[in-house]
């Protein structure tokens, strides 16, 4: 039943107002997580999902030959440990079908496992480049003690800029007692390095091209960028801040796939009250004064709320739903002018048996995410086309097999490849042409490495980043909503005005992949978004 603003009394029929719902726009992970987190505090909660299905970029599908696939994300990559034991969500339904899957870089000729035991990816590096070895675990070492270091600033709301002096003080105590545990030394390396390219920072510990453009694959997956632009190792930073296994490093993968890990969310706010509409598209935030009334949907319904949470753009947010009018001037021209330059394309191919490696003719390919970026050079001339609307001769791709491990992803002796590849051509006319060119590039790069791929296809299907924009509303198709660098990061993101959460109306949230600390599959911003509400209110 809708809830309007005339229906907004207890079951009873008491006099007294009922608790009007914190609403939540957008059911993806974030949204979600948001909602489980307010709705085990006691809060009523409505979830308002445009599309007919959950998860968002994390959702699932069925294919109509019978498969279950990943319909966007397709590993996890950063779920955070906070996240999962705080929710519960094994408890609510999560299980992987793999929680450890190796890293493998592919070249034709070559593959290295990087596997998540860090001595067991020495003893790979070592057979193919043995002066690269023991780098390779200096390396692990000093990414592990930023992952110790951030974690805490990652995980806590940022202070506000102009914001109170308590919370200010919160922040700087904290950051403090992190170098006096990690110390000076390395925050010093950490200041440096978060703006550095990823590029400069693997060319001070490694000689291996083979390595190093595997490695730096992580820090432009999801960004419209070249490992020799400033701020990309932060974006390595982020992606390897895995922690599915309980180790650094790890990936994983939902059994079921990514929306499996969706409705474990669900679940968890579900089973304290929360509600869920579908086909329930906002059009607009009402406003009254300085502060929200609640929202209208598309088809007219209105739904009053002192508090709205949106998942959201924040171009989306402010200026389509909120309303340009409602917000002044210079921060209007700031949000028209964020940076969404998505540059991912996302592939499913059905394919006919398992690929054989180019290296292991004999043995079909294991459990795994593949990677074929095989040097520097080859990530900075995926970039070049994509520049000027071309397709890349030779995009770099991470894929992976999950129906190897995930029973619900074979059907008739067919397999599942899901994959990421980059770069998609920036401005192009997305048609079906260009997206059957752009899908037998990445077909004959995955043959290159796995020489009986392109004869085992028998469906593949492409979603180019305008694509992931309509379908998931991800302005620009971009994973992170805007460009994860250093000026927009922590109590920047995604804007001095707009951030910790919290916009310039009063009521109204941020919980989207554009707020701290960055996008992907953590549940974090959502949940920094519920402990905002809470505290706020006096809630927790």
């Amino acid at each position: 039943m809708a809830l309007e603003r005339s229906d907004l009394t207890p079951p009873g029929g008491g006099g007294e107002p009922a608790e009007r719902p914190v609403l939540v726009i957008g059911a993806g992970i974030n949204g979600l997580a948001s909602a489980a987190y307010l709705a085990r505090a006691g809060r009523r909660v409505l979830v308002l999902e445009g599309r007919n299905r959950l998860g968002g970029m994390a959702a699932s599908v069925r294919l109509d030959d019978g498969p279950v696939v990943s319909e966007c994300a397709h590993l996890v990559t950063a779920l955070h440990p906070d996240v999962m034991s705080e929710l519960g969500l094994y408890r609510h339904g999560l299980r992987f079908s793999h929680r450890r899957l190796p890293t493998m870089l592919l070249k034709p000729g070559t593959t290295l496992a990087l596997s998540e035991d860090p001595w067991e990816a020495e003893a790979a590096i070592a057979e193919i480049a043995p002066g690269d070895a023991r780098a390779y675990r200096r390396f692990l070492e000093l990414v592990r003690r930023f992952h110790e270091a951030l974690d805490p600033l990652i995980a806590n709301p940022p202070a506000r800029l102009g914001g109170d002096e308590a919370a200010l003080n919160e922040a700087a105590h904290l950051l403090g007692a992190r170098i006096g545990r990690v110390s000076e030394r390395d925050f010093a390396a950490l200041a440096t390095m978060l703006a550095a390219p990823v590029a400069e920072v693997l060319d001070g510990y490694f000689a291996s091209p083979f390595l190093k453009g595997g490695l730096a694959f992580d820090g432009v997956i999801g960004a419209f960028a070249a490992p020799s632009w400033n701020g990309t190792f932060l974006s390595f930073l982020q992606r390897r801040f895995a922690s599915v296994s309980g180790r650094w490093g790890a990936c994983g993968h939902p059994a079921g796939g990514l929306g499996a890990l969706a409705d474990a969310f669900w679940n968890a706010a579900r089973a304290n009250g929360a509600e869920l509409r579908l086909n329930a598209r906002v059009s607009r935030i009402a406003v009254d004064g300085d502060r929200v009334a609640g929202v209208v949907l598309t088809t007219g319904e209105e739904i009053a709320a002192d508090i709205v949470v949106s998942t959201l753009h924040p171009h989306a947010t402010f200026l389509e739903l909120v309303g340009a009018r409602h917000v002044d001037v210079g921060f209007a021209e700031d949000l028209a002018h964020l940076e969404s330059r998505g540059s991912v394309a996302r592939l499913t191919f059905v394919i006919e048996g398992l690929p054989r490696l180019g290296t292991h003719q004999d043995e079909p390919a294991p459990a795994g995410r593949f990677v074929i970026a095989p040097d520097l050079g080859y990530l900075e001339r995926a970039l070049t086309p994509a520049k000027f609307g071309a397709t890349p001769a030779e995009p770099a791709v991470e894929f992976a097999i999950p129906s190897v491990h995930d029973a619900s992803m074979q059907h008739e002796g067919r397999h599942i490849v899901t994959a990421l590849a980059l770069h998609a051509p920036l401005r192009a006319a997305e048609t079906d042409e260009t997206r059957a060119a752009f899908a037998d590039a990445v077909t004959q790069t995955i043959t290159r490495v796995m020489p009986d791929f392109r004869r085992r296809v028998r469906r593949a299907e492409v979603l180019m980043p305008r694509d992931i924009e309509e379908r998931f509303g991800a302005r620009g198709g971009h994973w992170h909503h805007i460009d994860l660098v250093p000026d927009q990061a922590w109590c920047l993101r995604p804007h001095a005005r707009a951030a910790a959460y919290r916009g310039p109306l009063d009521g109204l949230y941020l919980a989207g992949a554009s707020s701290h600390p960055w996008g992907g599959v953590s549940g974090l911003p959502g949940r920094g978004a519920a402990f905002a509400i809470l505290k706020d209110r006096g809630w927790g």
